[in-house]
């Protein structure tokens, strides 16, 4: 589903009734911006997008600064994963 730029903008820096950040989490870094990943609900569904900020107070970047006008969102659900690790015997 396509959605207005300005309002995951607005998402973001919690300025809308419309929408609610369920998780926005930090998953990659460069030297000049941080990427999130953001999942939030809107009208009962569930959806993911993407965007980055500056990294720091000198390189002046806002959510989807760089993106379009429209910005596709995936519609996601939140699903059970059983994660099998190796661990040492006694812990």
């Amino acid at each position: 589903m396509k959605f207005p730029k300005k309002l995951l903008q607005d998402t973001v820096y919690e300025e809308t009734n419309e929408t609610e950040i369920i998780l926005d989490e930090v998953i990659d870094n460069s030297r000049w911006s941080i990427q999130h990943k953001m999942v939030f609900k809107y009208k009962d569904k569930f959806y993911m997008s993407f965007y980055s900020v500056g990294a720091t107070e000198q390189q002046y970047e806002e959510a989807y600064e760089y993106a379009d006008n429209e910005i596709d969102c995936d519609e996601v659900e939140q699903k059970e994963i059983t994660v099998k690790k190796w661990v040492i015997v006694g812990e």
